[in-house]
């Protein structure tokens, strides 16, 4: 955690200088270790400098931005947003992604069919996440994840 949080403060000192996949790892890798930084990184500071660079956002970058949001706004992170134009763009890059279902998923999928349930593949949430599929279980609907 202390190393998270020297990190967050060397990158809130420099934004300015950081380019636009920077910022998007930056935001990611706090998302992924869970860990909200003790600095002020994900400030107002942090949504101008998103908005100034929003033209050269790759397709990945938006994604990865899209998966910071969606785990600022569960842990009440909400200063230093970008603006709803901007995260719009980011979901619809992120519910863009084409899934590519695996052997494995297909065969799980034809499994749950043989059994007889009814089996929704693919199944697109609201945060931009799918899940691969959707089943009936008495009288419940269950997402079923394979291999992602």
């Amino acid at each position: 955690a202390e190393r998270l949080d020297a990190v967050a403060e060397a990158l809130a000192a420099r934004l300015d200088e950081c380019a636009d996949q920077e910022l998007c790892n930056a935001a990611w890798a706090f998302a992924v270790f869970d860990h909200v930084p003790r600095s002020e990184l994900f400030g107002a500071h942090f949504g101008a400098r998103c908005e100034a660079l929003s033209a050269r956002f790759s397709r990945s970058g938006l994604c990865q931005l899209h998966q910071w949001r969606i785990w600022a706004a569960e842990r009440a992170l909400h200063e230093g947003m970008p603006s709803p134009r901007l995260l719009e763009r980011c979901h619809s890059a992120f519910e863009d992604g084409s899934a590519t279902a695996s052997s494995l998923q297909r065969a799980v999928g034809d499994g749950l069919a043989a059994l007889g349930l009814r089996v929704e593949e693919e199944v697109q949430l609201s945060s931009g996440y799918s899940l691969d599929f959707v089943v009936d279980w008495r009288g419940q609907r269950l997402g079923v994840e394979v291999d992602g």
